[in-house]
């Protein structure tokens, strides 16, 4: 990468990697960076995925992206990014509008896609408590004895959150809802399979005192007649309710590599493999820890590749992190989640 002093800096997305990219630069930077976000028109964006919680004061008054993009002093552009031009250095949008950059950063997030049109609750996002609240009036609304299945769809999802909303639930249910019966069928050979051994025997017993039944290596599939099926054996998943996520999908920009699914690939310091002085961060990367602490790290990283290559610093980055610190079953016993980089597939 050129060194660039100061650096115009273009931001695709205003989800957490976007704006903890921002925050970051303007620490590093002050205000010798020309900073832009581009996001979609507001009838144009997706569907909202779990969301941050903010790091700091400043973060948490700042509820909408306008009032984040003026605290940074940046620019907001509205518009949909289609492609990329990184021989000339200028994204395109769809309107035709065309922005030149010295540096691009790819953060536009994932996009949302249903799974099983026969189940119950699908969910994006919703609160915590909300969507435990949400599960539990489902439990009561019918006959206990009908099972009530927290299904991981086969694909890249959010399977911590399921896994988070199972035990919960469950923990809830023995007082609210008894007698209730509970499974959860993952395509994991066992739940948090990606992270380290403390991390999956502690999720492992959370669910058992939690009376959810673990069924793992389970992939669920829907068939054409509507009724999901297990693996290849195509068990009937009977009349259970089912309370899923969707699949995501990357944004697959022309002009930006790309796995199948649309998501980029990117290096140990976020660089997209193949380009020149672009990156990316967040969920529309390969990394299957689709979490705002893995966006986050990410974003962080960036930016201190960014300070170096400008002079700020002399001190080479470390590579960014797919561990998980922030979670709801904190309090329960479950600490940080460090990614096992031996035993799963790698993040990059």
């Amino acid at each position: 990468m050129r060194s660039l002093r100061p650096p115009n800096v273009v931001v695709v997305g205003g989800g957490p990697a976007a704006t903890e990219l921002g925050f970051v630069l303007r620490e590093q930077h002050g205000a010798g960076v020309a900073l832009t976000y581009v996001v979609p028109p507001a009838r144009d964006r997706a569907l909202p995925l779990p969301a941050a919680e903010p790091f700091s004061a400043v973060r948490r008054r700042a509820q909408e992206l306008p009032a984040v993009v003026a605290a940074l002093g940046a620019r907001l552009r509205s518009g949909r990014v289609v492609a990329v031009d990184g021989d000339r250095h200028r994204v395109i949008l769809a309107d035709g509008g065309v922005l030149p950059y010295d540096v691009l950063v790819l953060a536009p997030g994932a996009q949302a896609q249903p799974v099983f049109e026969s189940a119950t609750l699908t969910l994006y996002g919703e609160p915590g408590p909300a969507a435990t609240e949400r599960v539990l009036t489902e439990l009561r609304r019918g006959d206990v004895t009908r099972p009530l299945s927290f299904v991981v769809p086969p694909g890249v999802t959010r399977a911590l959150e399921l896994y988070e909303l199972a035990v919960l639930t469950g923990m809830e249910a023995r007082g609210r809802a008894p007698g209730a019966q509970l499974r959860l069928f993952t395509p994991e050979p066992a739940p948090l399979s990606r992270f380290d051994g403390l991390a999956r025997a502690t999720m492992a017993g959370l669910l058992a005192e939690a009376g959810v039944a673990v069924v793992s290596s389970a992939p669920v599939f829907e068939a054409i007649d509507g009724r999901p099926r297990i693996g290849a054996v195509r068990t009937l998943l009977g009349d259970d309710r089912i309370v899923t996520l969707p699949v995501l999908r990357g944004p697959d920009l022309r002009g930006v590599p790309a796995t199948p699914d649309g998501f980029i690939p990117i290096d140990d310091h976020g660089a997209v493999l193949g380009m020149e002085d672009v990156f990316a961060a967040g969920d529309a990367t390969t990394c299957p820890v689709k979490h705002v602490d893995v966006a986050c790290s990410q974003a962080s990283t960036i930016a201190d590749v960014l300070a170096l290559n400008s002079g700020i610093t002399e001190i080479a980055p470390g590579p960014w992190s797919a561990d998980v610190h922030e979670h709801r079953l904190d309090e329960h016993g479950l600490g940080p989640l460090l990614y096992d980089r031996l035993g799963a597939a790698t993040c990059r």
